[in-house]
């Protein structure tokens, strides 16, 4: 072997000895959102998680942060995370219809106020199988917004009365729900909303706080209906073939911020927020009213039978819904 051999060796070998291994050591994940990276949900939980994800993992796992719509927007990145497009994600399942029609179990009306505790009970019966369709992933965690609320550009007469006001949302039941008090229910995503909103498309939207303030919506709407029209669950997930891919040190990483306890921290920050965010909008002029027992009572009478009819059309729906209340209770009491 010539000289100029031995140091063409000698070079390759060295740079196949700083190369190698990082590429077998290090898995790059792509984690996507379509939540605005001003937005204090990212900035407080998902950017958080992956910070604490990565601290575990040392090189073992680095994490590329694409909020924003980057990767795909919300009701969009199930199918991103299937296609490869994302490796991690964070969506809204009842955006999906029938795929995740279990999840939409936390969407049924006056049912709770604790969205923590109802978050906690969805934990426990996806870790008991209760939810099939996502039997391919790894959920992470779930988090579960409060109760949305009905937003509106003008003040309502009567909170429990919609009449011919048309109200953007993203899901078939808060859809029953706004026709039975006598709205009309129009179907947008949630990036839509201030363009709907701006352009009258829509008089109003049915959603949480949190999206409230993520899209800058207190612009164009400033009355909140307060009351228990039910809540928006989101996850965190990814395939589980994905995960198996690992190394041990990086499932390690991702378990150690993983489950139940991972659940009821993303649940208490967006709680947190979101008061937060409804604090500062009323100090700006925003108005909030909250239902009195009687509306509540009104709001039950208008909603009688939509429980029924989900438990209908839901597969294996009537045990799903007294497996969550019997969980949900359970949650409560031991909180």
């Amino acid at each position: 072997m010539n000289m100029l051999t031995k140091t063409l060796f000698g070079a390759t070998f060295a740079g196949c000895m700083t190369v190698l291994p990082a590429m077998a050591d290090t898995a790059n994940l792509k984690f996507g959102t379509g939540i605005p990276s001003a937005g204090d949900q990212w900035k407080d939980y998902h950017a958080d998680w992956a910070a604490r994800v990565e601290k575990s993992a040392g090189d073992a796992l680095k994490l590329e942060l694409y909020p924003d719509s980057a990767l795909g927007k919300n009701g969009q990145m199930f199918d991103r995370v299937d296609a490869g497009v994302a490796d991690i994600a964070w969506d809204l399942p009842l955006v999906y219809g029938n795929r995740f029609a279990g999840l939409t179990v936390v969407g049924l009306p006056n049912f709770f106020r604790d969205n923590v505790a109802a978050c906690g009970a969805i934990w426990k019966m996806y870790e008991a199988g209760m939810f099939p369709a996502l039997d391919d992933y790894k959920v992470i965690a779930f988090t579960c917004n409060p109760n949305v609320n009905i937003i509106t550009k003008t003040p309502l007469k009567d909170i429990t009365d919609l009449s011919g006001l048309k109200i953007g949302l993203g899901s078939k039941l808060r859809g029953e729900i706004v026709k039975r008090m006598g709205g009309v229910p129009v179907s947008v995503i949630v990036p839509e909303y201030y363009q709907s909103l701006s352009r009258g498309v829509i008089d109003g939207v049915m959603t949480n706080i949190a999206v409230m303030q993520a899209w800058k919506l207190d612009e164009e709407v400033k009355y909140i209906v307060d009351a228990p029209f039910g809540l928006a669950v989101g996850a965190v997930f990814m395939k589980k073939s994905t995960y198996d891919a690992l190394s041990d040190a990086a499932k390690k990483a991702i378990d150690d911020n993983a489950g139940y306890d991972e659940t009821i921290r993303a649940s208490e920050n967006v709680t947190a927020a979101e008061k937060r965010f409804t604090d500062q909008v009323t100090a700006a002029g925003v108005s909030v009213a909250s239902a009195t027992d009687a509306q509540i009572e009104r709001l039950r009478e208008m909603t009688a039978g939509l429980e029924k009819e989900w438990v209908d059309a839901t597969p294996n729906g009537a045990a799903l819904r007294q497996a969550f209340i019997d969980a949900y209770n359970k949650e409560v009491s031991s909180r």
